[in-house]
């Protein structure tokens, strides 16, 4: 066990390839439904290290945070993105997140059917020591009450976090598969084929995660979205 993390973690070697990553997961993803955890791969470096020590030493400690964390209600999911979405029309208009269609159509020629079977980077992708970490429940979205992540610049803290991500597993099937100090990722086992759904979540994942319309803008994550089975989100 690491002792940043409160529950078995697993020190990944440095020399794994992304394909090697993704097996060792699928095979903790499935052993975690029979023995009753949720892995989750998780690049530590000091960066983020220190932000877990911080956050757990105030709220009072490890299995305090977690608990309170736990306790919490997070079926206002939905809720927290229609305020967001609110305020976020509210600052930029509503023409910020509207798609364009032309180019939407050539992203989604480019991009549409782009699942990815090796979901995971390889090791040497990101900075810090790589872990494979078995968040003891069987709810994924619940992993941010081990792992606590966000609560910085944009990044939603993990109150919101959880409940996000609640809404996210209750709809979608999304996943928190992946986190580094400063990117979260999803898979989902079933994407989405629908368009219009695909549209609807790029809004939704632009107003958890504004720093994305930078990189492609909103038709990019509506492309990200259909048929694939990666989200992936970085903040600034």
């Amino acid at each position: 066990m690491n002792k940043v993390f409160e529950c078995d973690a697993q020190k990944l070697d440095a020399g794994m390839t992304g394909t090697e990553v993704t097996q060792i997961y699928q095979e903790a993803y499935n052993d975690g439904k029979e023995n009753g955890y949720t892995p989750v791969i998780v690049f530590l470096d000091d960066t983020l290290e220190d932000h877990i020590n911080f956050v757990f030493e105030e709220g009072g400690g490890s299995a305090a945070y977690t608990n309170s964390i736990l306790k919490s209600n997070h079926s206002n999911g939905k809720e927290l993105f229609e305020e967001r979405y609110a305020e976020f029309e509210g600052s930029y208009g509503s023409e910020f997140l509207a798609v364009d269609d032309e180019n939407l159509d050539i992203l989604i020629s480019m991009n549409s059917g782009d699942s990815k079977s090796d979901f995971f980077p390889a090791i040497n992708a990101h900075e810090g020591e790589a872990y494979l970490v078995k968040v003891p429940t069987e709810r994924p979205y619940e992993i941010f009450a081990w792992i606590p992540f966000g609560g910085w610049n944009e990044c939603p803290d993990s109150e919101t976090m959880i409940a996000m991500c609640k809404y996210w597993y209750d709809e979608y099937g999304a996943v928190p598969t992946m986190i580094t100090r400063d990117t979260l990722s999803f898979y989902l086992n079933k994407p989405i084929s629908d368009e219009d759904t695909a549209i609807n979540i790029a809004k939704e994942q632009c107003v958890f995660c504004c720093d994305i319309l930078g990189m492609g803008g909103i038709e990019a994550y509506v492309a990200m979205t259909l048929n694939g089975n990666v989200w992936s989100f970085w903040w600034d």
